[in-house]
């Protein structure tokens, strides 16, 4: 009886090799991912990589690809619920305390006048466009000047010490003033060294007849430059604030509806004035004969 099994002399026919697409497939060496495949006989595979972090979306939470986003403001809050106060606020606040100053100033002055004190010099202007005119603008005020800066060193330094912490335009703004940055009030010391930072002391120029004229020029130089300063300020200190070592602060939630509305009435009680003078300056003797003409008219 014959067997159907191979014996042992008879050699097993191979086992077909599987296709390849690619011939390169089965003599390249396995090369992982990242990295370079180890030359070292027998050594051990190398770990798999560890599973990373998707990338931290950027743009403010955008979709991937949008670079662009919103700008989205920050408020740098010195006190819960308080931030510096704004420039536009703070001149605001100045502008209603030198109208209130100025009726003060005007009461005064009508009383003392009524009791033979005049506090303004009674030489008479000469007509617009002649010297005299202008000479009217650098005569020396004594009395006038002495008594502005008075009112005004009483206004503010009063306003600013004894636990207040603004002055009545401050304070219709809510606006307050303290020491920085513990929100101190102001002690009598940091309340004239800010006082004589306004600059308001420049006005007692006025009171010599060589120097009156330079005083107001002096003094619109100062504002503007305490304007400039507080406004370039991170922390909205003028020079004034940082020689009184004082900071001036808002809550968040006052609006600026004030400010805008105050600001437009500011634009147009100094634009109303300006255009007069100059419409004084360039007509001159013309507006007289203007008025004569349309009286007889009428």
């Amino acid at each position: 009886m014959t067997s159907d099994t191979p014996g042992p002399e008879e050699p097993r026919p191979r086992d077909p090799e599987p296709a390849s697409p690619d011939p390169g497939a089965v003599t390249a060496p396995y090369t992982p991912s990242g990295g370079f495949a180890s030359t070292t006989p027998g050594a051990a595979p190398p770990p798999p990589a560890e599973p990373t972090a998707p990338p931290a979306p950027t743009g403010g939470g955008l979709p991937p690809g949008v670079g662009w986003a919103p700008t989205v403001p920050v408020v740098q809050e010195v006190a819960p619920g308080l931030t510096f106060s704004s420039t536009s606020a703070r001149f605001v606040a100045w502008i209603v305390d030198l109208i209130f100053l100025g009726i003060v100033f005007v009461i005064i002055a009508t009383l003392l006048e009524a009791a033979g004190i005049r506090t303004t010099p009674t030489a008479p202007l000469g007509p617009p466009g002649t010297p005299g005119y202008w000479n009217a603008f650098s005569r020396a005020d004594p009395l006038g000047s002495l008594l502005t800066v008075a009112l005004s060193a009483v206004y503010f330094i009063g306003s600013w010490t004894g636990g207040r912490r603004g002055t009545p335009g401050q304070r219709l703004l809510s606006i307050q003033v303290g020491n920085a940055f513990d929100g101190r009030p102001l002690t009598m010391d940091q309340a004239i060294r800010r006082w004589l930072g306004l600059g308001e002391v420049i006005t007692l120029l006025g009171v010599l007849p060589a120097l009156a004229g330079l005083g107001g020029l002096l003094l619109f130089v100062w504002s503007i430059l305490l304007l400039i300063t507080t406004a370039t300020s991170p922390t909205k200190q003028g020079l004034h604030d940082r020689l009184a070592n004082s900071a001036v602060v808002r809550p968040i939630s006052a609006g600026n509806g004030w400010v805008i509305a105050c600001l437009i009435i500011v634009l147009a009680l100094v634009l109303i004035p300006l255009l007069a003078i100059i419409a004084l300056i360039f007509l001159g003797g013309q507006v007289s004969t203007i008025l004569s003409t349309v009286g007889e008219s009428v």
